[in-house]
């Protein structure tokens, strides 16, 4: 955790020592601007962010309003005692929406380096990897809180971050 300023700030760091990063990849000229590169970015990041966001609203709502009208028809897995988990919404294409807003914004911030150093999609892939670990400790932890529940909801949402692939 001590190195994640450092290791995000190398994107923005290799940026602003190489301002002609990016351009090779709209134009042939030096001097032609990469605003193309940089719109590809943004709409990817902030659709990541959205993503993000809207997943854990939408879980941080349930959680503390599980009656909430807005609920009313929503799917969810009922589990014992006040267990209930939702299925419905982001929640009910992939296990982990949150996560893939936070992947999508991982390597949004990557685009504008363009393809000139690996180490730059070196912390892309670590962050894929990191959520994917990070996503098999939640997964043991859900199913040893919830047991059956958590085993029908996985049964109805079976994919953990891409749906129909993984």
């Amino acid at each position: 955790m001590v190195a994640l300023p450092f290791v995000y700030s190398i994107t923005s760091s290799y940026l602003s020592s190489r301002p002609d990063v990016g351009r090779q990849l709209t134009s042939s000229s030096k001097h032609s601007c990469n605003a193309w590169i940089m719109g590809i970015a943004i709409v990817l990041f902030l659709l990541g962010l959205w993503i993000h966001r809207r997943s854990n609203n939408q879980k941080d709502r349930f959680r503390r309003d599980p009656h909430d009208p807005s609920f009313a028809n929503a799917e969810i897995v009922v589990g014992p005692g006040t267990q209930r988990l939702l299925v419905s919404g982001l929640w009910g294409y992939v296990r982990h929406p949150n996560y893939v807003g936070y992947i999508i914004m991982a390597v949004a911030m990557q685009v504008p380096c363009g393809f000139d150093s690996p180490l730059l999609w070196g912390i892309s892939a670590i962050t894929i990897l990191n959520v994917i670990h990070r996503s098999v400790v939640v997964e043991d932890a859900c199913l040893r809180k919830h047991g059956p529940a958590w085993q029908k909801y996985t049964a109805l949402v079976p994919y953990r971050f891409i749906p129909k692939i993984f």
